[in-house]
């Protein structure tokens, strides 16, 4: 929860606070504050108190850093300067590797009303989509929205290229039949759980990974699949033998093990 009384910013400036603070927060007008849509998560806290450390430490100079330009109308001082980059490169070590860029159609897409989503929400999408799926390589539709919002609240302090990638990736929950259309050109939706067509981390065994997600569909929701049936359906569609080493790499990136046979990973 953020209380408006800390939120006081130049008139000219109050728009665009109000669009940053609706990618991850609802205006409670009767209470005069914002909320968080998305709980605070306890277990993370207790889990990893190291980094809510840093991060506190790091927006706690950034808050200063902030508030000190916006009450002098945006203009900052060589100290804001070297406040600003010392955090930058404090979170900078935190960041994770960029991901390889995905191929994905950008002709703009239309939806009920009429409205386009923006070109450069289009674009940052691929790359966004492809982060979330590396924190979990099973996802239900919800988890993604939550997930691109969750984005750009942690990029929110990196270099100004990425923080604009992730914020505009998140403007794609505003519209979820769109979202829905790009995400389907990344990846599969298997009884309503996605994973990604194409494997960040073992592109060269797709072939195989489309035979088990086809397997996964063909059989519904509930899809157990044994190991002789998946060396069965590869042989026929590849037209070979499988190796261990490929069958292992793809069937433990998307399925976990009940008992002898292989079940799509919950998607959270």
């Amino acid at each position: 929860m953020i209380r408006k009384s800390v939120l006081r910013v130049p008139k000219s400036l109050s728009d665009p606070m109000k669009k940053f603070l609706n990618i991850f927060a609802v205006e409670r007008p009767s209470l005069d504050d914002w909320k968080f849509k998305q709980p605070t998560d306890i277990s993370f806290l207790k889990n990893h108190p190291d980094i809510v450390k840093s991060q506190y430490e790091i927006w706690e100079t950034k808050g200063k850093t902030i508030m000190g330009l916006l009450n002098r109308g945006g203009k900052p001082t060589p100290r804001d300067g070297n406040n600003m980059s010392s955090a930058t490169q404090k979170q900078s070590k935190m960041a994770p590797k960029e991901a390889k860029p995905m191929n994905v159609d950008r002709t703009p897409v239309r939806n009920a009303r009429g409205a386009t989503m923006s070109p450069e929400t289009r674009d940052a999408l691929p790359k966004a989509l492809q982060k979330v799926f590396q924190n979990q390589k099973v996802c239900s539709f919800q988890i993604i929205c939550e997930q691109l919002r969750s984005l750009a609240v942690s990029q929110s302090s990196l270099p100004k290229a990425v923080a604009k990638m992730a914020i505009d990736a998140a403007y794609a929950v505003d519209s979820p039949e769109e979202l829905i259309k790009v995400l389907d050109q990344v990846a599969v939706n298997i009884h309503g759980l996605y994973v990604l067509r194409s494997s960040p981390d073992y592109p060269e065994h797709d072939a195989l990974r489309k035979v088990v997600i086809d397997l996964l569909i063909g059989k519904g929701p509930k899809a157990k699949l044994k190991k002789a049936e998946i060396e069965e359906a590869a042989k026929m569609a590849l037209k070979r033998n499988i190796s261990k080493n490929e069958y292992e790499k793809v069937v433990t990136d998307i399925c976990e093990s009940h008992g002898g046979s292989w079940a799509l990973k919950k998607g959270g």
